[in-house]
């Protein structure tokens, strides 16, 4: 039993040397702009702002930032929803999106562009 317990410490001691806090997702707080682009979609490309607060995207579009600047969202109305996913850097980042109707029709996606702004 005694070696369980020394298992179970080491490996959450490791844990937590590798995994990122929440703190350090914190960096990736404030304002982006993010550009998406398609050569698939009709509409090939929107412009978009998002608010990264305690690594939490909110807003109409919705997610959560690591402490490694990976970040997924997503937003979803009546009829499409879209995902993304991606890296940010100190100031820029780049990633996917994808949407998917939900009546299966016009499938698409394309690339993501973001810039701190604020």
């Amino acid at each position: 039993m005694p070696r369980l317990i020394n298992i179970a410490l080491a490996a959450a001691t490791i844990a937590s040397v590798i995994a990122p806090t929440d703190a350090e997702a914190g960096r990736f707080d404030g304002r982006w702009q993010v550009t998406r682009t398609s050569t698939e979609c009709a509409h090939k490309g929107k412009t978009f702002t998002i608010l990264i607060v305690d690594g939490r995207i909110g807003g109409p579009r919705y997610g959560r930032v690591d402490g490694r600047g990976r970040f997924v969202m997503a937003f979803r109305n009546r009829v499409k929803h879209y995902r993304y996913h991606g890296q940010l850097g100190a100031r820029s980042g780049t990633g996917r999106w994808s949407r998917r109707m939900f009546n299966g029709n016009m499938n698409c996606g394309g690339r993501l562009k973001l810039w701190r702004i604020g």
